[in-house]
């Protein structure tokens, strides 16, 4: 009788134990990791606006060099490809297209 005891007892001790590590995994280290991951991609989001800044800077400046027929070409090309890929239209590029 005392061995079954001394089983029931291991066995509601292992499972308590398990349910404590878990409700502790969800409580504590589940957050962290979400924080860090969504610090993640906003880190991974700046660098991405920067780099669209920096391409719509150049484009900017290379369209304003154009004459009037070519740029109106060029903006066309341009901000069909950044709608084709879903990238929205700086005011940059609108600027140096308004008029074509």
């Amino acid at each position: 009788m005392s061995n079954r005891k001394t089983l029931i007892y291991a066995v509601c001790g292992a499972t308590i134990g398990i349910a404590i590590g878990l409700a502790g995994k969800a409580l504590i280290l589940e957050p962290y990791f979400a924080a860090k991951h969504a610090a993640a991609n906003a880190a991974h989001q700046d660098q991405l606006n920067a780099e669209n800044r920096q391409r719509d800077e150049l484009t900017a400046a290379e369209l304003e060099k154009l004459d009037p027929r070519s740029r109106k070409a060029a903006c066309e090309g341009y901000i069909g490809g950044l709608k084709e890929q879903n990238i929205p239209i700086s005011a940059l590029i609108s600027s140096a297209c308004a008029g074509t």
